[in-house]
């Protein structure tokens, strides 16, 4: 059994950011300047085997996130919308597993609101930490006899891109949120008074350079400015892999946890601003979608590309394989353990889904429970959703609008068309039907689960929010 487990997730990666990927069409058609140098990453997947194509099973942190440690579907481990449906209770995650088995826990996180109690994420962790890479490893160096799991989450190429805090980042937070202002034509100014009380555990330069970020990112969406707006994301990406992910993995190699251990490094999401989708908001296309995977650790082959067709809901099977433990029954996802010995062909399925709704009623409702210090009681504010299912070749895609009743669905033949760009559900009927049977148990399952986890929820869940772009745009 694996003594050191370690889940890494890099909020808002794009599988097609790493250098290393040659699966790199979707991301070459926008015309950026950046071509993204990650010499880290590109490291980190030459020391183990690099799935390329792994496809999240939502477009956002929470349900993503619940996937990757449930190895669940989203209808079948709860947190269906992003934020309003903690983990049913009678799910799993790799915590409760590794916690079971006699291993130390630990949640490191950039987003203590959306991976923390709240939703139910902490049931079995032992060390919680918010934000702070040094304390995580002083705790790592001083449990280095004692068998670990630990899930390490980043948000740096989250909106602001690459960025952390005025405080972490200095000069540079400043220099770059200017850059990106000047490049839509504004000026930083105060934000309106419900943004700025979303603000408040900022300081007042930061609040008004970060606001103004927003506000930028905005407009050059609004004026169709993509390949622009696609470049500031890949030089965020650049910057975390060149800075904060370095610093991580020396700081690893220094306490010796770096080599030996058993590690999964993957995202939550991808990014794409298009005709099709501002961020990752109201999108399930495959710039969104599609994360990278890298697994790492003995017996793993080295130096690996594997561009079979994996899914997030598979890392929690496999960690627990290859660490020496039962796979839980209960869990939708497989082990690739027999991909890894002899790329065994899987025949893989996966589904992804996500409910939006509308942004100002998200920021009024949110605004309201930071005064009253609580969750106040709302019914799903969800007004679209969306699914897909996806084999090797195609990829069928459903977009439900709640309000109106009505429904569009689109089929696409990846190996023709990378880019999703011809609908061609008529030619292949067969196909079509065959994958929207994969999305009924979707469709038929309840968003509320009768019997949730969760915690106590505080004021400053709205101020978490905006923190992470989430309420502003």
């Amino acid at each position: 059994m694996s003594k050191r487990v370690m889940l890494v997730s890099i909020d808002t990666l794009r599988s097609d950011a790493i250098g290393l990927n040659p699966l790199r069409s979707s991301v070459s058609r926008f015309n950026t300047k950046t071509q993204t140098v990650t010499p880290t990453l590109n490291t980190l997947c030459e020391k183990g085997t690099f799935f390329p194509n792994c496809q999240a099973q939502a477009p956002y942190t929470t349900s993503s996130h619940a996937s990757m440690l449930t190895g669940c579907w989203p209808h079948n481990h709860g947190i269906r919308e992003y934020f309003f449906t903690p983990l049913h209770e009678k799910v799993d995650t790799l915590f409760n597993k590794f916690k079971q088995a006699g291993f130390v826990t630990i949640l490191a996180t950039d987003f203590p609101t959306l991976l923390g109690p709240i939703l139910g994420f902490t049931e079995d962790v032992d060390h919680f930490i918010d934000e702070d890479d040094d304390a995580l490893s002083d705790l790592l160096a001083e449990l280095s006899g004692r068998n670990v799991f630990c899930f390490w989450h980043f948000a740096d190429p989250h909106m602001p891109y690459g960025l952390s805090s005025l405080e972490r980042d200095g000069h540079e937070f400043a220099e770059e949120t200017r850059r990106v202002m000047q490049l839509a034509g504004i000026e930083a100014t105060k934000p309106a008074s419900e943004d700025w009380r979303l603000e408040s555990n900022r300081t007042d330069e930061e609040r008004v350079l970060r606001l103004g970020y927003y506000d930028a990112a905005e407009r050059l969406y609004v004026s169709g400015q993509y390949d622009t707006l696609m470049d500031i994301y890949l030089r965020g990406v650049e910057r975390f892999d060149n800075g904060r992910l370095a610093t991580a993995i020396k700081a690893m190699r220094d306490i010796g946890w770096y080599d030996n251990a058993l590690i999964a490094i993957t995202g939550d999401h991808g990014e794409e601003h298009s005709a099709r989708g501002y961020e990752h908001f109201d999108s399930i296309w495959n710039g969104v979608i599609n994360v990278p995977l890298i697994l790492i650790g003995p017996d793993i082959p080295i130096g690996r590309v594997d561009d079979h067709l994996v899914r997030s809901i598979d890392i929690a099977p496999t960690l627990l394989n290859l660490a020496g433990m039962e796979i839980d029954t209960e869990m939708d996802g497989i082990s690739l353990r027999n991909r890894l010995k002899a790329k065994m062909p899987l025949g893989l399925v996966s589904l992804c889904e996500a409910w939006f709704g509308d942004y100002l009623k998200a920021r009024d409702h949110l605004n309201a429970c930071q005064a009253a210090g609580r969750l106040l009681n709302l019914p799903s504010m969800a007004e679209r959703h969306l699914m897909s299912a996806r084999d090797a070749r195609w990829r069928y895609i459903v977009l439900r609008d709640l309000k109106a009743g009505t429904e569009d669905a689109y089929l696409f033949d990846l190996k023709a068309d990378p880019n999703e760009t011809n609908d061609v559900k008529d030619k292949f009927p067969h196909a079509a039907s065959s994958l929207r049977r994969e999305l009924e148990p979707m469709i038929a399952a309840q968003t509320q689960g009768s019997k949730r986890k969760g915690g106590t929820i505080t004021k400053d869940i709205a101020t978490g929010l905006i923190d992470m772009g989430y309420l502003r745009r």
